[in-house]
């Protein structure tokens, strides 16, 4: 069985458009660690198809946004053997912002529900403004 899907690495290179040597899964994953963005991708679109979002982004939302496997074999270009890699960075950054993410999201929360509120007060003035023009139609009728 062919095991379809990428690395932390190679999903990297991919993002990047790079083909996914071993020289350049090291460049793209340096590049990420010290980024704000992390590679990872949708169920929807499958593991072979990586994104970039930014790290609090999949913080927030790891149920949608699936992290990728540090080993499995080489590439197929690739003819050595296994290589173990890590992305270290990215676990101690969203472990580090967690706290942060905490916070933001409450504030985020808090400025939806406002936003729905207003949307309930809109509403209830049109609720009242159709009310008026059935009163005022139901006035036409009886006369």
């Amino acid at each position: 069985m062919i095991d379809h899907k990428l690395t932390y690495g190679q999903a990297c290179c991919l993002t990047l458009g790079l083909p996914p040597t071993d020289e350049n899964r090291k460049k793209a994953k340096d590049y990420f660690e010290a980024s704000l963005l992390v590679v990872c991708y949708l169920d929807s679109l499958g593991p072979r198809r990586p994104i970039s979002i930014g790290k609090d982004v999949m913080a927030r939302d790891p149920f949608t946004f699936q992290s990728y496997s540090t080993t499995r074999p080489s590439s197929p270009i690739q003819t050595a053997e296994c290589s173990t890699e890590s992305s270290p960075a990215v676990e101690h950054t969203v472990a580090k912002q967690n706290e942060r993410e905490t916070c933001l999201g409450v504030k985020l929360l808090h400025k939806v529900d406002v936003s729905l509120h207003k949307v309930r007060v809109s509403l209830h003035k049109v609720d009242v403004s159709l009310h008026k023009v059935h009163v005022s139609l139901h006035k036409v009728d009886v006369e």
